[in-house]
C-alpha cells in the first residue's frame, strides 16, 4: 500500500501538470479550479487546502517547474508593466 507521502507527491504532480496543460490549451484567465481539480482527478477541495487561490498554486507549480531564480520580478512601480516584462522575458 503506498504511503501518504507518495500519494501526496503524485497528486501535487498531477495537479500542477494539469495546471500548467490547462493554461497552454486555454489562458490563465480562462483557467478554473474546477477544471484543474477534474483534469487532475482529484477533489476541488484539495485543492483549496493546499492553495487559498489559483494564482498561488500557478506560482507554486512554475516555481516548481523552473526553480525561485525566474522569480525576480524587477520592481519600477508598475506592477502590470514589471510583470509583463518578466513574463516575456521568461517565454
Amino acid at each position: 500500500m503506498p504511503s501518504t507521502k507518495s500519494r501526496t507527491a503524485r497528486s501535487r504532480e498531477a495537479i500542477f501538470q494539469a495546471a500548467m496543460e490547462l493554461c497552454a490549451e486555454r489562458s490563465y484567465a480562462a483557467v478554473t479550479m474546477e477544471a484543474i481539480a477534474t483534469r487532475a482527478r482529484v477533489g476541488k477541495p484539495t485543492l483549496y487546502r493546499w492553495w487559498p487561490s489559483k494564482g498561488v498554486l500557478f506560482l507554486e507549480a512554475l516555481t516548481e517547474r523552473f526553480g525561485e531564480p525566474y522569480f525576480v520580478i524587477g520592481d519600477t512601480g508598475d506592477l502590470p508593466a514589471d510583470l509583463r516584462s518578466w513574463l516575456h522575458g521568461t517565454v
